[in-house]
């Protein structure tokens, strides 16, 4: 691979844009090659080094930080435990490439840089976003670092994934330990960062592949509560290990075994996988023509055709792909958003339950499809799109065609892309939604849009286009203890 294409990736991991291929690529290059380590490396503490750089100038002036208002598609990553090495973590190796000499001595060693970025702010409760402490996604050095209050998701670069509950303080040492002066946190740790501790000042804690949650004081107070796998926690005359629902209290005079409280400590960020009707399109497929799908479980829409291998173009997943046909149920539906005329296909998803669980809790909707077409010629429709609408009401009180529905919709969301003429390859195009509190459903959305050439009804609307393996997920966000 040319350091051109390695940048490339590179500047798209640093925007969070890589895709589940890319992402694969450039681990796999990091792995294989020290040269390109180093490159990644070097963009990384640049990038770091400018944006802190900036927040400084912006301070200095008394001027508010700055965030892009651009719309980022977000894409899967795809993380390798049998390497157990993610992109993040090739971080360290690109540090211990880094190499000193003596002058009396040639032999080379590993200095550590006391300075390393070693981890990304991922969620921030409101609290911490009003407050200004930390930027959307910023890199965090090694060091000392504190909240007094809120919730603050660090992601550490080996996956390893922290969430801290304020008033806390801390000190991120390396990938492999950090200090939990007092405070609370739950960690999840997996296979490849086995041996993750964090010490504090009544012992230390071992994960050995596992969740857990820690609180600590300066007076010498800790309890470790394990929610999923082992730890070992060692205090000054002892060694106890911990698996699934167990919990020890230290004290500077006392160490007992307690039942294990996970609502006690900040409850880690989860993703629900939802459960779409035939979302690859596979088997009996329903695919109903007309309009909003007044119930959940089938397809609705516009004319469109589950089909095998068509044109030349094979599914993406499976035998069968749904192929858009026409962009109109009975009658042509001009969409005033996009200028365009489009072939549509929409699914209802009831998501009563989950906000019952979760009255007050972020809801993140994410979804994703891949779409491929034909390479036609000149007047050959291109635009493809996925929507997410997050509504309120009964969902059996839609109106019964395309049209208005601004008396349900609570949100919305839609992107765009411009495909390419190979029909050897599938494009994957996502979503992301913050779903309101009130919202009871969501529909989601899928189209191919005549942006070329509006053609008649009664002519072929498009030239061959296709979509396959659709994908529907909603992020619950971190949830405080209650402790």
């Amino acid at each position: 691979m040319k350091k051109e294409d390695l940048e490339v990736l590179i500047e798209k991991y640093l925007d969070d844009d890589l895709h589940e291929d890319e992402s694969n690529r450039l681990e796999s290059l990091l792995i294989e090659s020290g040269e390109a380590r180093q490159t990644f490396w070097e963009r990384t503490e640049i990038h770091g080094l400018t944006r802190e750089t900036l927040l400084q100038g912006q301070a200095e002036e008394g001027l508010p930080g700055k965030t892009s208002s651009r719309k980022v598609i977000n894409f899967p990553w795809a993380w390798s435990s049998a390497a157990c090495l993610a992109v993040g973590l090739l971080i360290t190796l690109a540090d211990k490439d880094k190499t000193v000499t003596d002058k009396t001595n040639t032999k080379s060693e590993t200095k550590l840089n006391p300075n390393t970025y070693l981890a990304r702010v991922g969620f921030q409760s409101n609290e911490l976003v009003q407050s200004g402490i930390f930027e959307k996604k910023q890199f965090i050095k090694s060091g000392e670092l504190a909240i007094g209050k809120g919730l603050l998701e660090l992601n550490l670069f080996n996956k390893v994934t922290l969430l801290l509950q304020g008033p806390a303080k801390v000190n991120l040492q390396s990938l492999d330990q950090m200090v939990l002066h007092h405070g609370q946190l739950s960690a999840e740790v997996p296979e490849g960062a086995r041996g993750f501790k964090v010490h504090t000042p009544a012992g230390e804690v071992i994960d050995l592949g596992t969740r857990f949650g820690i609180s600590a004081n300066l007076d010498g107070h800790m309890e470790t509560h394990v929610f999923e796998g082992e730890v070992d926690v060692i205090e000054p005359n002892a060694l106890h290990k911990l698996k699934t629902n167990q919990a020890l209290r230290l004290d500077p005079m006392s160490v007992e075994n307690i039942v294990s409280e996970p609502t006690r400590f900040p409850a880690l960020r989860t993703i629900y996988e939802q459960p779409l009707a035939q979302p690859g399109f596979e088997g009996n497929t329903l695919v109903e023509f007309g309009g909003i799908p007044d119930r959940t479980g089938i397809w609705r829409g516009d004319r469109a055709l589950v089909t095998r291998a068509d044109q030349g173009i094979h599914p993406y997943d499976g035998e069968f792909m749904l192929k858009f046909e026409q962009t109109y149920p009975e009658s042509e539906v001009f969409d005033p958003l996009s200028n365009t005329s489009q072939s549509l296909q929409q699914q209802t998803i009831d998501i009563r339950n989950l906000r019952k669980k979760y009255p007050m809790t972020r809801l993140v909707a994410e979804a994703d499809a891949f779409f491929n077409r034909v390479q036609g010629g000149p007047e050959t429709d291109t635009q493809f799109s996925v929507a997410i609408l997050a509504c309120t009401g009964d969902m059996k009180k839609l109106p019964s065609l395309n049209g208005n529905i601004n008396s349900h919709r609570r949100a919305s969301v839609e992107n765009s892309l411009e495909s390419d003429s190979d029909p050897s390859t599938w494009e994957r195009l996502g979503a992301k939604l913050n779903i309101p509190k009130k919202a009871s459903f969501l529909i989601l959305r899928i189209a191919a849009h005549e942006n070329i050439q509006n053609d008649p009804q009664e002519s072929k609307e498009l030239d061959g286009h296709y979509v396959d393996g659709v994908g529907l997920k909603i992020h619950r966000g971190p949830i405080p203890g209650n402790n």
